[in-house]
């Protein structure tokens, strides 16, 4: 579902004055294409929308008192962390989990970090009031 017709869907749904609570990922410049590829092929996400960009989708579909919360190096810190933890314990987790489940999740930790160490995407809180009538 594009991001238009999900947020006018969510709309529908909420009560007048009710507030949705979203955290995605947010363009903040020009993904590079190696950017574009670790998202895809490990993050499976195909794009993500400027700030602007998602206020429009939000505004157009008809959302008030919107506000963004900046998570980009909460986020960046997270995943750094849990990369070394997931690295650090991988006899274990190849043992619970098995060799490929940790070779999978290892491959998407380290491409979510080099794409937030690049500095092209960020994580974001969004906000979102649903106007009382």
């Amino acid at each position: 579902t594009d991001k238009a017709t999900l947020f006018r869907q969510c709309l529908g749904v909420l009560k007048p004055g009710g507030s949705m609570y979203v955290e995605d990922f947010v363009r903040l410049r020009p993904l590079s294409s190696e950017d574009k590829r670790l998202l895809e092929n490990h993050v499976f996400c195909h794009g993500a929308p400027t700030e602007a960009e998602y206020r429009a989708h939000l505004e157009a579909a008809g959302f008030v008192d919107i506000q963004f919360v900046d998570m980009t190096r909460v986020w960046r810190d997270f995943v750094a962390e849990r990369h070394d933890a997931w690295r650090a314990n991988r006899a274990r987790h190849e043992r619970v989990h098995s060799p490929a489940v940790w070779q999978q999740l290892d491959t998407f930790y380290g491409a979510m970090r080099k794409v937030f160490d690049a500095g092209n995407l960020g994580g974001f809180r969004i906000l979102a009031r649903k106007a009382v009538a």
